[in-house]
C-alpha cells in the first residue's frame, strides 16, 4: 500500500485556485475538490430537505408543498418523496448575512465532505482543493495559500458573478485567514505563465517529498 500524502489547496474567493488545480491536473496529479464534493451533496435529496428546513425562504415556491417536517426519510418515503428545490443563489446570500445559519449549513455539510475526501485519498499522493480554510478540517501534509492582490479579486468576483463591488468586498472580508505557520504561498498576480511555472516548481518538489516515504 502507497502511503498516503495529502496536500490542501487553499485560497480566497476568486484568488485563482481553480487555475491551479486544474494545471496540477494537467500535469498528471491526483485531484480532489471540496466544491465538487458539495455540488454532489445538493443531489441528494436528504441533503436538500435539510437545507430546506434551514433556510425556507431559498425553497423554489413550487415546491413549497413538500414536507419539510420529517427530520429521515423511511425507505416508504423515498418511493414517493419529491426533493425540494433550493435556490443556491438566496442560500449563498444568506449565509454572508447570518453566521449562525451559516454554522448550522457548515455542521450539516463538513463533516460529509471531509468523510467523503478522507476515504478517497486513503494512499498515494492528493492535492485537494479546499474553498474556505478551517482549522484541523481534515489531516494535511502540506498547505498552499493561493494569494492574490484584494483588487484583481474584486475585479474578478464582480466579473463572475455579477454582483456589486461592496458585496464582493464583503463576501471576501469574511472569509478566514490561512492561519498557519508552515504554509506555501503561492502568489497570482494576474501573469498567467508565471503562475503556472510556480505551480510546476512547486509541484515538482512535493513529488520529491513524497519520493523519499516511499
Amino acid at each position: 500500500m502507497k502511503p498516503v500524502y495529502r496536500v490542501g489547496v487553499f485560497g480566497g474567493i476568486a484568488s485563482g485556485k481553480s487555475v491551479l488545480i486544474e494545471h496540477l491536473r494537467e500535469l498528471g496529479a491526483s485531484v480532489l475538490s471540496a466544491d465538487e464534493e458539495n455540488r454532489e451533496l445538493w443531489k441528494e435529496d436528504e441533503y436538500l430537505l435539510s437545507l430546506a428546513k434551514l433556510f425556507p425562504e431559498a425553497v423554489i415556491p413550487d415546491n413549497k408543498r413538500v414536507n419539510t417536517n420529517s427530520p429521515t426519510l423511511t425507505s416508504n418515503d423515498k418511493k414517493t418523496f419529491v426533493p425540494p428545490k433550493v435556490d443556491k443563489r438566496i442560500v449563498k446570500e444568506i449565509i454572508f448575512s447570518d453566521p449562525e445559519r451559516k454554522a448550522k449549513l457548515e455542521l450539516i455539510s463538513h463533516s460529509r465532505i471531509r468523510a467523503s475526501l478522507m476515504e478517497k485519498s486513503k494512499e498515494g499522493l492528493w492535492f485537494i482543493e479546499i474553498p474556505v480554510y478551517v482549522k484541523d478540517f481534515m489531516p494535511l501534509d502540506e498547505i498552499w495559500e493561493v494569494v492574490t492582490p484584494l483588487g484583481d479579486r474584486v475585479y474578478r468576483l464582480i466579473e463572475r458573478d455579477g454582483i456589486s463591488e461592496e458585496l464582493a468586498r464583503k463576501i471576501i472580508g469574511q472569509q478566514p485567514i490561512v492561519d498557519e505557520p508552515d504554509k506555501i504561498t503561492v502568489f497570482n498576480n494576474g501573469d498567467f505563465y508565471l503562475f503556472r511555472r510556480r505551480v510546476e516548481g512547486l509541484y515538482k518538489q512535493t513529488l520529491e517529498t513524497y519520493e523519499k516515504l516511499k
